[in-house]
């Protein structure tokens, strides 16, 4: 008889930990009333529950960002450098004007 696997795992279903949170938020707020009339506490909780996850963001960004650059300047280089693009060319270069085959 086949090993069945359940329909569900825990790590492989995405929302149970967002499940978690808005039952978690559900009980701190009010949600009829506007954002303004909400405890102080709770907004507070809020931020610094959702904090590292901003924070994260920010950083990714910043990487991303850096990725960007790196990649255009490694670009901007191989041009001025006049590096040979593909293989072809790389053969041309090395046979000194004479064009091998692929």
């Amino acid at each position: 008889m086949k090993f069945q696997q359940p329909l569900i795992h825990v790590r492989k279903h995405h929302f149970f930990d967002a499940t978690g949170e808005l039952l978690e938020q559900s009980q701190l707020f009010n949600w009829a009333d506007h954002w303004d009339k909400q405890a102080r506490e709770y907004k507070e909780w809020l931020r610094v529950k959702h904090q590292d996850l901003l924070a994260l963001d920010e950083q990714q960004q910043v990487l991303s960002d850096r990725n960007i650059k790196s990649r255009s300047h490694q670009k901007a280089k191989h041009t001025v450098c006049n590096f040979p693009r593909c293989k072809t060319e790389m053969k041309e270069w090395k046979g000194g004007g004479q064009r091998l085959s692929v």
